[in-house]
């Protein structure tokens, strides 16, 4: 059902809600591993049809099955083709060839495996001694929608990596990118290691988890208080000055923790993901760790030339570890090219719906496999100049992964078959369906255009990934005054010539670059395993995507049906 004005986005849809299974870095109980399992079998799909328990002869556990359309092929843990009869997969999840020819599917369409064994309800195949590996070793992790896997292309995670490595106060790398999170991090995370650590974490450090570094924090009270936008919205607090060379002056701070002023503004924000960072053509929700670069290729025309992926992401680990973990030294050169090669091999995306079944079956191309083999070029897809490599035109057409669905056939219910159809024509909508921007200012401002009819896929130009191809950086408002809450500080700016006023709650890429016209602009994110890293925008401000949606909606008019509606949420909680 699509929401309206007076009620909040649905959440009647959702039958069985899956909360976050352990993390990374939490603490790990035998017990809760197996409850891991079972809420996972909770959250299948087939619209709330009862999972089976089936015994297989053939395995030395039972079957867990969840229905799940096709020949699921063992494609949640690795890249069997899941459509092939006769196709198999090994303890990794990779294609055995021929190994299953004339075997019998199970009720779930998976073959075994080369041992006679088929795999658990999660696509996962068992070792060779016939073992099925945890959840959490296969790295899948339940969300509200389904299921969502982070792995690393490297294979199983070092944990003696230099990301993993505590500096400064505590914290690490992954303190605040973990794995169950999509290598972001949730409030239910966050709220489970304050409950478990009384406050007391690496996490809850002043200096940017806190609503202000002088907040009190001597009882679990004032912890409680203190850390109230990271344990409600993930929000950690980064303290900045606005330039020296800006158009525009601070001239008040409405601060309900009474701290931020001219000389320190406190700007509240979500991490971003550090998987899938392959597809970054800039860093950091105000671009500051976006270095130019005169001797780089990878240019804008008439405009700077940036400095390589690598050279930035090492930068922002050092800075990190400096900043958000308080380390003197940061980190020496060979920490950050540990860091950097590691962040490379991370991906994470959305591999199972609770309503279509696994999303890399039957010529869909859900899931991190599929990622990691997607190439990338800065300026692959600029809306404006297009292949800035090649000189091709913009090709709306960015997501392609469902299109197989719109006429899916085989034996699915009624539900999952409606199920996958929704995702692809939300896919669809996602490229083609056009909205006005000419009155938007942060938008036509970027694009240079009089009018512009712009998609989602304009600014979330970058194919299979949803991010911006080149550095692209728009308001579309979730930091302007009107919508601010009690909870975040509120910004008043006068233009220093014009005496124009700004109210905001974070200027974004104008704390950068110092112009006006950049007051309120982000960075364009990444939108593959957005169901792993709720909540939604810079400021947490969207609980779910039924909230992002309707935000758009609301914001730019999109003029969709209820219907519509439904299946852009449909899309993007299966990305």
């Amino acid at each position: 059902m699509r929401p309206n004005k007076d009620t909040r986005p649905y959440q009647a849809k959702m039958a069985v809600p899956c909360p976050e299974i352990v993390t990374l870095h939490g603490s790990k109980h035998a017990a809760l591993l197996l409850v891991a399992l079972i809420l996972l079998s909770a959250c299948g799909g087939g619209g709330g049809t009862t999972p089976t328990v089936a015994p297989n002869a053939n395995a030395t556990t039972p079957i867990v099955n969840v229905p799940s359309g096709n020949n699921a092929g063992g494609n949640t843990s690795g890249n069997a083709s899941g459509n092939t009869a006769g196709s198999a997969a090994d303890s990794n999840g990779n294609a055995t060839q021929g190994s299953g020819a004339g075997q019998i599917a199970n009720s779930d369409g998976y073959y075994p495996d080369a041992n006679g064994r088929y795999p658990d309800s999660n696509g996962i195949y068992p070792d060779q001694n016939g073992n099925y590996p945890s959840l959490i070793q296969a790295g899948h992790y339940a969300n509200s929608n389904g299921v969502a896997r982070s792995f690393s292309t490297a294979g199983a995670l070092d944990l003696s990596n230099a990301f993993f490595k505590p500096f400064g106060n505590g914290r690490s790398c992954a303190s605040c990118h973990d794995a169950a999170d999509g290598f972001s991090i949730t409030p239910s995370t966050i709220q489970k290691r304050f409950e478990s650590s009384q406050g007391l974490d690496p996490l809850f450090s002043l200096n940017d988890g806190a609503v202000s570094p002088n907040a009190a924090v001597a009882t679990l009270n004032q912890r409680q208080l203190a850390f109230s936008l990271l344990l409600n919205k993930g929000l950690f607090r980064i303290g900045m000055k606005i330039p020296d060379n800006a158009e525009f002056e601070l001239l008040r701070a409405n601060d309900p923790y009474g701290f931020a002023s001219a000389q320190e503004l406190s700007l509240y924000r979500r991490p971003l993901p550090s998987a899938n960072l392959k597809f970054l053509s800039h860093l950091m929700w105000d671009g500051r760790e976006t270095a130019s670069s005169t001797n780089s290729q990878d240019c804008l025309p008439q405009k700077n030339c940036f400095a390589a992926l690598d050279f930035n992401l090492a930068s922002q680990a050092h800075h990190a570890t400096q900043g958000h973990a308080q380390a003197a030294l940061g980190l020496t050169a060979q920490q950050q090219k540990e860091i950097v090669d590691f962040e490379k091999t991370l991906f994470t995306a959305q591999i199972y719906s609770k309503f279509a079944g696994f999303l890399d079956v039957a010529g869909a191309k859900g899931g991190p496999k599929f990622l990691s083999k997607v190439g990338f070029v800065f300026g692959s897809n600029d809306p404006i100049y297009g292949n800035l490599k090649t000189g091709a035109l913009f090709n709306g057409e960015v997501m392609s992964n469902y299109s197989n669905w719109l006429n899916s056939t085989g034996t699915l219910s009624k539900t999952q078959h409606e199920a996958r159809q929704s995702i692809a024509r939300g896919e669809q909508i996602f490229n083609n369906r056009p909205f006005h921007t000419s009155f938007q200012g942060g938008i036509p401002n970027d694009f240079d255009l009089p009018l512009t009819a712009t998609t989602c896929s304009s600014c979330h130009n970058t194919p299979q990934v949803g991010g911006a191809s080149a550095p692209l950086a728009v308001s579309i408002f979730t930091s302007d005054g009107q919508l601010r809450t009690p909870d975040l500080p509120l910004y008043l700016l006068r233009h220093k010539v014009s005496g124009l006023i700004a109210r905001t709650t974070d200027p974004g890429v104008a704390m950068q670059t110092g112009k006006w016209n950049d007051i309120g602009r982000f960075k364009v994110p990444n939108l593959r395993g957005l169901s792993a890293r709720a909540p939604y925008f810079h400021n947490g401000s969207a609980a779910t995507i039924t909230d992002v949606v309707f935000y758009y909606e609301r914001t730019f008019g999109l003029g969709l049906s209820a219907q519509e509606f439904d299946d852009l949420v449909a899309f993007l909680s299966a990305l």
